[in-house]
């Protein structure tokens, strides 16, 4: 746990710890053990603080989660299942690592326990993004881009408290393998959006008269990001 995670776990942890920290290390050990079990809160931090805002304060943006091999993008062979009384659930985990069906609010009071499962000596990151509600499509209006960004931001400054010093700042919307993007002012004129590792971005503070985001093709899903991504 570096630095800044202890203080934002001072503060609280969930929400703001894992929006500073960003990925969170896993590891199963040595000695032929194959399986784990953990608590859904554990293995999925910050969700539980995510259900306990208000409705309002959280309906432009959610929580997705990734696992991947440390040092690497590629998806670890894993499984992954809810034990749900006698029920042992399987959880998809897409080609690319992330998660398919998180737990409910209601996993997370019920502290429902999950089973990993994986090679002896498997190292996994998992990684967290903090995405728009708002559905893929070629265009959208750059106020409501902005005003996901404030939502996010607002919320994270209220859970944070006292140590909201520590929490980064979502500057843009990152369109998540959209190819390439435009945006338009009020007057028609199409400015190229600067590109991310990820796709194209925008930043409503550097294209504060944008009026319109124009994609080539539909994301895949667009991420609220930091000036570091």
């Amino acid at each position: 746990m570096n630095r800044i995670m202890k203080a934002a776990a001072a503060a609280g942890g969930g929400f703001v710890a894992c929006l500073v920290a960003g990925s969170t290390a896993l590891a199963f050990a040595g000695g032929g053990v194959k399986s784990v079990t953990v608590d859904a809160a554990r293995l999925f931090p910050m969700l539980g603080a995510y259900f306990n805002l208000p409705e309002s304060d959280r309906s432009g943006f959610q929580l997705i989660y990734r696992f991947r091999l440390q040092g690497s993008d590629q998806p670890p062979p894993i499984k992954l299942f809810y034990l749900r009384g006698s029920d042992q659930t399987p959880v998809t985990v897409n080609a690319e690592g992330w998660i398919e069906q998180l737990p409910t609010r209601e996993d997370i009071k019920a502290r429902t326990r999950m089973l990993m499962q994986g090679p002896e000596g498997l190292k996994v990151m998992e990684d967290i993004n903090v995405i728009s509600t708002l559905p893929p499509r070629p265009q959208y209006a750059a106020a409501e881009l902005s005003a996901g960004l404030d939502q996010v931001n607002r919320s994270a400054h209220r859970a944070a408290g006292l140590m909201s010093f520590v929490v980064p700042h979502f500057s843009k919307a990152i369109f998540v393998g959209a190819g390439s993007g435009t945006a338009v002012t009020p007057d028609g004129h199409a400015i190229p959006l600067p590109m991310s590792k990820d796709g194209p971005a925008f930043d409503p503070a550097r294209l504060a008269n944008a009026r319109a985001i124009w994609l080539t093709h539909p994301p895949a899903r667009v991420v609220y990001g930091t000036d570091k991504d």
